[in-house]
């Protein structure tokens, strides 16, 4: 599965999911990846945060990112979970 974590679509407050704002979440997921607790997680975050488009995960790192995310905002949560889903 490929995710563009440069282009994530975050429903905006004036719009919704309608007129969606676009986030870069390389560098706030991709530091707290690479702090993880295991060589792969730190792998993976350093992936994110250097990515310049889409990169290919595979469901081992899709947990690794829905573990990650398990904390953040509703909002920003419902987006990535969204990209992991296609």
């Amino acid at each position: 599965m490929k995710v563009n974590f440069k282009e994530i679509k975050v429903a905006s407050i004036t719009g919704g999911l309608e007129k969606p704002d676009i986030a870069d979440l390389r560098e706030e997921l991709g530091k707290s990846m690479f702090m993880g607790m295991t060589e792969a997680e730190s792998k993976l975050g350093a992936r994110i945060y250097n990515s310049q488009g889409p990169i290919e995960l595979s469901e081992e790192e899709v947990k690794i990112v829905r573990a990650y995310i398990r904390n953040y905002s509703w909002v920003l949560r419902t987006a990535i979970e969204k990209c992991l889903t296609k």
